[in-house]
Protein backbone atom coordinates (compact mmCIF):
# COMPACT_ATOMS: atom_id res chain seq x y z
CA UNK A 1 0.00 0.00 0.00
CA UNK A 2 1.78 3.28 -0.71
CA UNK A 3 1.95 5.33 2.37
CA UNK A 4 -0.65 8.45 2.34
CA UNK A 5 2.40 11.34 2.28
CA UNK A 6 3.11 9.86 -1.37
CA UNK A 7 -0.07 9.30 -2.78
CA UNK A 8 -0.60 12.23 -5.58
CA UNK A 9 -2.56 14.87 -4.70
CA UNK A 10 -6.51 14.17 -5.28
CA UNK A 11 -5.94 10.29 -4.95
CA UNK A 12 -7.77 8.57 -1.97
CA UNK A 13 -6.45 5.02 0.11
CA UNK A 14 -8.92 3.02 -1.85
CA UNK A 15 -8.49 4.33 -5.44
CA UNK A 16 -4.94 3.81 -5.01
CA UNK A 17 -5.60 -0.12 -4.33
CA UNK A 18 -7.76 -0.27 -7.94
CA UNK A 19 -5.66 -0.29 -10.99
CA UNK A 20 -7.19 1.61 -14.25
CA UNK A 21 -9.55 -0.60 -16.76
CA UNK A 22 -6.18 -1.09 -19.19
CA UNK A 23 -4.46 -3.12 -16.69
CA UNK A 24 -6.84 -5.28 -16.29
CA UNK A 25 -7.16 -6.04 -20.56
CA UNK A 26 -3.11 -6.58 -20.60
CA UNK A 27 -3.30 -8.98 -17.85
CA UNK A 28 -6.32 -10.73 -18.81
CA UNK A 29 -4.39 -10.94 -22.78
CA UNK A 30 -1.41 -11.90 -21.00
CA UNK A 31 -3.03 -14.68 -19.19
CA UNK A 32 -5.04 -15.78 -22.15
CA UNK A 33 -1.30 -15.98 -23.94
CA UNK A 34 0.56 -17.73 -21.18
CA UNK A 35 -2.51 -20.45 -20.96
CA UNK A 36 -1.89 -20.72 -24.90
CA UNK A 37 1.38 -21.42 -24.71
CA UNK A 38 0.77 -24.44 -21.57
CA UNK A 39 -1.67 -26.25 -23.83
CA UNK A 40 1.06 -26.26 -27.04
CA UNK A 41 3.57 -27.67 -24.71
CA UNK A 42 1.11 -30.10 -22.74
CA UNK A 43 0.48 -31.32 -26.44
CA UNK A 44 4.20 -31.71 -27.33
CA UNK A 45 4.79 -33.48 -23.80
CA UNK A 46 2.56 -35.74 -24.77
CA UNK A 47 3.76 -36.74 -28.25
CA UNK A 48 7.06 -37.25 -26.97
CA UNK A 49 5.72 -39.56 -24.03
CA UNK A 50 3.89 -41.64 -26.37
CA UNK A 51 6.47 -41.33 -28.97
CA UNK A 52 8.95 -43.45 -26.45
CA UNK A 53 6.57 -45.44 -24.74
CA UNK A 54 5.77 -47.27 -27.89
CA UNK A 55 9.06 -48.04 -28.88
CA UNK A 56 9.97 -48.79 -25.34
CA UNK A 57 6.58 -51.23 -25.01
CA UNK A 58 7.55 -52.74 -28.13
CA UNK A 59 10.52 -54.68 -26.29
CA UNK A 60 9.67 -54.66 -22.40
CA UNK A 61 6.65 -55.96 -20.67
CA UNK A 62 7.88 -56.16 -17.18
CA UNK A 63 6.73 -53.24 -14.08
CA UNK A 64 10.85 -52.94 -12.97
CA UNK A 65 11.67 -51.76 -16.94
CA UNK A 66 8.55 -49.39 -16.47
CA UNK A 67 9.97 -47.97 -13.31
CA UNK A 68 13.57 -47.73 -15.23
CA UNK A 69 12.00 -45.50 -17.91
CA UNK A 70 9.83 -43.24 -15.71
CA UNK A 71 12.57 -42.39 -13.45
CA UNK A 72 14.75 -41.98 -16.93
CA UNK A 73 11.99 -39.97 -18.32
CA UNK A 74 10.06 -38.32 -15.70
CA UNK A 75 11.03 -35.75 -12.70
CA UNK A 76 10.71 -38.14 -9.53
CA UNK A 77 9.21 -35.57 -7.30
CA UNK A 78 6.12 -33.35 -8.92
CA UNK A 79 7.24 -29.42 -8.63
CA UNK A 80 5.26 -27.12 -5.75
CA UNK A 81 4.89 -24.24 -8.42
CA UNK A 82 1.30 -25.08 -9.92
CA UNK A 83 1.47 -24.47 -13.55
CA UNK A 84 4.88 -26.90 -13.45
CA UNK A 85 3.20 -29.52 -11.35
CA UNK A 86 -0.20 -29.44 -13.73
CA UNK A 87 2.74 -29.79 -16.56
CA UNK A 88 4.64 -33.04 -14.81
CA UNK A 89 0.71 -34.73 -13.61
CA UNK A 90 -0.15 -34.57 -17.44
CA UNK A 91 2.53 -36.31 -18.06
CA UNK A 92 3.22 -38.78 -16.09
CA UNK A 93 -0.67 -39.56 -16.76
CA UNK A 94 0.06 -40.04 -20.37
CA UNK A 95 2.87 -42.31 -19.51
CA UNK A 96 0.63 -44.82 -16.74
CA UNK A 97 -2.32 -44.60 -19.91
CA UNK A 98 0.30 -46.04 -22.29
CA UNK A 99 1.69 -48.50 -20.48
CA UNK A 100 -1.66 -49.67 -18.74
CA UNK A 101 -2.17 -51.52 -22.26
CA UNK A 102 0.92 -54.19 -21.33
CA UNK A 103 0.02 -57.62 -19.48
CA UNK A 104 1.85 -56.14 -16.13
CA UNK A 105 0.91 -57.91 -13.09
CA UNK A 106 0.61 -55.04 -10.48
CA UNK A 107 -0.76 -56.86 -7.49
CA UNK A 108 -2.51 -59.70 -6.28
CA UNK A 109 -5.93 -57.84 -6.67
CA UNK A 110 -5.66 -57.21 -10.25
CA UNK A 111 -8.25 -59.48 -11.17
CA UNK A 112 -11.44 -58.23 -10.43
CA UNK A 113 -12.07 -57.61 -13.92
CA UNK A 114 -11.46 -60.87 -15.29
CA UNK A 115 -13.76 -63.78 -15.06
CA UNK A 116 -13.62 -65.61 -12.06
CA UNK A 117 -14.73 -69.71 -12.32
CA UNK A 118 -15.24 -71.95 -10.02
CA UNK A 119 -14.03 -75.18 -10.57
CA UNK A 120 -16.82 -77.51 -9.98
CA UNK A 121 -20.56 -77.22 -10.30
CA UNK A 122 -20.82 -79.91 -6.55
CA UNK A 123 -22.33 -77.97 -3.92
CA UNK A 124 -20.26 -76.13 -1.73
CA UNK A 125 -21.02 -74.51 1.92
CA UNK A 126 -20.40 -70.99 2.45
CA UNK A 127 -19.86 -70.04 6.23
CA UNK A 128 -22.12 -67.06 7.54
CA UNK A 129 -24.56 -66.48 11.02
CA UNK A 130 -27.86 -68.08 11.95
CA UNK A 131 -29.52 -64.29 11.01
CA UNK A 132 -31.68 -63.16 8.53
CA UNK A 133 -29.48 -60.67 7.05
CA UNK A 134 -26.89 -63.33 6.20
CA UNK A 135 -29.90 -65.46 4.18
CA UNK A 136 -30.64 -62.42 2.36
CA UNK A 137 -27.03 -61.85 1.80
CA UNK A 138 -26.69 -65.44 0.33
CA UNK A 139 -29.74 -65.14 -2.25
CA UNK A 140 -28.25 -61.90 -3.65
CA UNK A 141 -24.90 -63.14 -3.89
CA UNK A 142 -26.18 -66.53 -5.89
CA UNK A 143 -25.76 -65.27 -8.85
CA UNK A 144 -22.10 -65.47 -8.68
CA UNK A 145 -22.04 -68.46 -6.52
CA UNK A 146 -22.43 -72.21 -7.95
CA UNK A 147 -24.63 -74.46 -5.79
CA UNK A 148 -24.45 -73.36 -2.22
CA UNK A 149 -25.08 -75.27 1.33
CA UNK A 150 -25.00 -72.49 4.30
CA UNK A 151 -22.38 -73.92 7.12
CA UNK A 152 -23.72 -72.00 10.33
CA UNK A 153 -21.33 -70.69 12.40
CA UNK A 154 -20.97 -68.99 16.09
CA UNK A 155 -18.69 -66.03 15.24
CA UNK A 156 -17.37 -64.20 12.40
CA UNK A 157 -14.59 -65.44 13.18
CA UNK A 158 -15.50 -68.93 12.85
CA UNK A 159 -16.44 -68.10 9.63
CA UNK A 160 -13.07 -66.50 8.57
CA UNK A 161 -11.51 -69.80 10.13
CA UNK A 162 -13.93 -72.22 8.26
CA UNK A 163 -12.78 -70.51 4.69
CA UNK A 164 -9.14 -70.41 5.68
CA UNK A 165 -9.39 -73.94 6.90
CA UNK A 166 -10.97 -75.28 3.32
CA UNK A 167 -14.15 -76.37 5.48
CA UNK A 168 -16.07 -73.80 3.31
CA UNK A 169 -15.66 -72.38 -0.25
CA UNK A 170 -16.78 -69.01 0.71
CA UNK A 171 -17.84 -67.24 3.70
CA UNK A 172 -19.91 -63.80 3.78
CA UNK A 173 -19.36 -60.89 6.89
CA UNK A 174 -20.93 -57.67 7.13
CA UNK A 175 -18.33 -54.71 5.92
CA UNK A 176 -20.15 -51.89 7.44
CA UNK A 177 -23.50 -50.16 8.00
CA UNK A 178 -25.38 -46.98 8.24
CA UNK A 179 -24.70 -47.13 11.95
CA UNK A 180 -21.42 -48.16 12.95
CA UNK A 181 -20.04 -47.09 9.74
CA UNK A 182 -16.71 -49.59 8.51
CA UNK A 183 -16.03 -52.43 10.55
CA UNK A 184 -12.27 -52.22 10.76
CA UNK A 185 -12.18 -55.23 13.29
CA UNK A 186 -13.46 -57.55 10.45
CA UNK A 187 -10.87 -56.21 8.36
CA UNK A 188 -8.50 -57.25 11.07
CA UNK A 189 -10.01 -61.11 10.92
CA UNK A 190 -10.08 -61.26 6.74
CA UNK A 191 -6.53 -60.25 6.90
CA UNK A 192 -5.04 -62.50 9.56
CA UNK A 193 -6.84 -65.34 7.92
CA UNK A 194 -5.46 -64.15 4.36
CA UNK A 195 -9.17 -64.17 2.67
CA UNK A 196 -10.31 -62.11 0.01
CA UNK A 197 -13.03 -59.89 -0.97
CA UNK A 198 -14.79 -61.18 -4.32
CA UNK A 199 -17.84 -59.18 -4.15
CA UNK A 200 -20.04 -57.08 -1.70
CA UNK A 201 -23.78 -55.50 -1.79
CA UNK A 202 -26.05 -53.00 0.19
CA UNK A 203 -28.64 -54.71 2.39
CA UNK A 204 -31.46 -53.25 4.14
CA UNK A 205 -32.54 -54.59 7.43
CA UNK A 206 -36.02 -54.19 8.48
CA UNK A 207 -34.83 -51.66 10.78
CA UNK A 208 -33.92 -49.49 8.10
CA UNK A 209 -29.95 -50.54 8.98
CA UNK A 210 -27.99 -50.40 5.89
CA UNK A 211 -25.35 -53.08 5.42
CA UNK A 212 -22.71 -53.90 3.04
CA UNK A 213 -22.11 -57.61 2.95
CA UNK A 214 -18.60 -59.28 1.48
CA UNK A 215 -18.12 -62.45 -0.01
CA UNK A 216 -15.16 -63.68 1.05
CA UNK A 217 -12.73 -66.88 -0.10
CA UNK A 218 -9.23 -68.17 0.16
CA UNK A 219 -7.75 -69.70 -2.92
CA UNK A 220 -10.63 -69.73 -5.37
CA UNK A 221 -12.59 -67.15 -6.53
CA UNK A 222 -16.08 -67.13 -8.26
CA UNK A 223 -17.21 -65.99 -11.48
CA UNK A 224 -17.88 -61.69 -10.63
CA UNK A 225 -18.92 -60.00 -13.74
CA UNK A 226 -18.06 -56.28 -13.87
CA UNK A 227 -21.13 -55.00 -14.37
CA UNK A 228 -21.71 -53.35 -11.30
CA UNK A 229 -19.21 -50.41 -9.44
CA UNK A 230 -15.82 -51.67 -8.99
CA UNK A 231 -14.24 -51.05 -5.75
CA UNK A 232 -10.62 -50.47 -4.60
CA UNK A 233 -9.51 -49.92 -1.06
CA UNK A 234 -6.03 -48.98 -0.32
CA UNK A 235 -4.00 -47.71 2.36
CA UNK A 236 -1.81 -44.68 2.15
CA UNK A 237 1.43 -44.98 4.62
CA UNK A 238 2.51 -40.93 4.30
CA UNK A 239 4.09 -38.10 6.36
CA UNK A 240 1.82 -35.26 4.80
CA UNK A 241 -1.19 -34.22 3.54
CA UNK A 242 0.00 -33.32 -0.04
CA UNK A 243 0.35 -36.96 -0.67
CA UNK A 244 -3.37 -37.63 -0.11
CA UNK A 245 -4.09 -34.88 -2.60
CA UNK A 246 -2.05 -36.23 -4.89
CA UNK A 247 -3.47 -39.45 -5.07
CA UNK A 248 -7.17 -38.50 -4.74
CA UNK A 249 -6.45 -36.39 -7.87
CA UNK A 250 -5.00 -38.98 -9.89
CA UNK A 251 -8.03 -41.29 -9.15
CA UNK A 252 -10.10 -38.45 -10.01
CA UNK A 253 -7.73 -38.09 -13.59
CA UNK A 254 -8.79 -42.33 -13.64
CA UNK A 255 -12.24 -41.73 -13.25
CA UNK A 256 -12.32 -43.12 -9.57
CA UNK A 257 -14.32 -41.33 -7.03
CA UNK A 258 -13.61 -41.08 -3.99
CA UNK A 259 -15.93 -42.98 -1.58
CA UNK A 260 -14.89 -42.66 1.65
CA UNK A 261 -11.31 -41.97 3.80
CA UNK A 262 -10.46 -42.81 7.02
CA UNK A 263 -7.67 -42.40 9.33
CA UNK A 264 -6.07 -45.89 11.09
CA UNK A 265 -3.42 -45.40 14.01
CA UNK A 266 -0.67 -47.33 13.21
CA UNK A 267 0.42 -50.23 15.96
CA UNK A 268 3.85 -50.22 15.57
CA UNK A 269 4.52 -46.28 15.57
CA UNK A 270 3.09 -44.28 18.28
CA UNK A 271 1.12 -41.01 17.21
CA UNK A 272 1.27 -41.90 13.72
CA UNK A 273 -1.82 -42.79 11.04
CA UNK A 274 -2.25 -45.07 7.95
CA UNK A 275 -5.28 -43.09 5.44
CA UNK A 276 -7.33 -46.46 4.37
CA UNK A 277 -9.06 -45.19 1.06
CA UNK A 278 -12.05 -46.64 -0.82
CA UNK A 279 -12.65 -45.47 -4.43
CA UNK A 280 -15.24 -46.45 -6.80
CA UNK A 281 -15.68 -46.61 -10.35
CA UNK A 282 -17.91 -47.63 -13.12
CA UNK A 283 -15.18 -47.49 -15.90
CA UNK A 284 -12.50 -49.37 -17.01
CA UNK A 285 -9.09 -47.49 -16.34
CA UNK A 286 -8.54 -48.88 -12.80
CA UNK A 287 -5.16 -50.48 -14.60
CA UNK A 288 -3.83 -47.06 -15.80
CA UNK A 289 -4.17 -46.29 -11.81
CA UNK A 290 -2.58 -49.15 -10.43
CA UNK A 291 0.41 -48.22 -13.09
CA UNK A 292 0.97 -44.60 -11.63
CA UNK A 293 0.78 -46.10 -7.73
CA UNK A 294 3.47 -48.98 -8.73
CA UNK A 295 5.71 -45.76 -10.28
CA UNK A 296 4.81 -42.87 -8.09
CA UNK A 297 3.43 -43.73 -5.49
CA UNK A 298 4.94 -46.64 -3.73
CA UNK A 299 3.37 -45.44 -0.35
CA UNK A 300 0.13 -46.73 -1.32
CA UNK A 301 -0.74 -50.32 -0.72
CA UNK A 302 -4.28 -51.88 -2.75
CA UNK A 303 -5.85 -54.19 0.13
CA UNK A 304 -8.88 -55.06 -1.79
CA UNK A 305 -10.56 -54.98 -5.40
CA UNK A 306 -13.55 -56.06 -5.96
CA UNK A 307 -17.59 -55.56 -7.27
CA UNK A 308 -20.23 -54.55 -5.44
CA UNK A 309 -23.57 -55.68 -7.17
CA UNK A 310 -26.54 -53.57 -7.41
CA UNK A 311 -29.25 -54.62 -5.72
CA UNK A 312 -32.95 -54.01 -6.17
CA UNK A 313 -34.31 -51.07 -4.21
Amino acid sequence: MMPRENMPRGMDENAAAIPPIAAYDTAKDNLAAWHGELGVLRELSVLQIESIAKDFTANATDIEGCRHLAARLLDKELSPHPAERAQQLSERLTLCRRLANLPLTLNEGDSAMQDRHASSDKTVNVAILNSPIFSTAIATFSAVLPKTEPLLCRSFSDICEEVAASRAAFGILPLEDSAEGKLFRLYEQIERFELHIACTADITELGGKTVRMALLYKNEPPSVTPCSERMLECLLYAENECTLTDLITVAAAFDLSLRRVDSLPLSYREDDFVQHLVFRTVKNEIKGFLVYLSLFLPRVSITADYINIKTQE
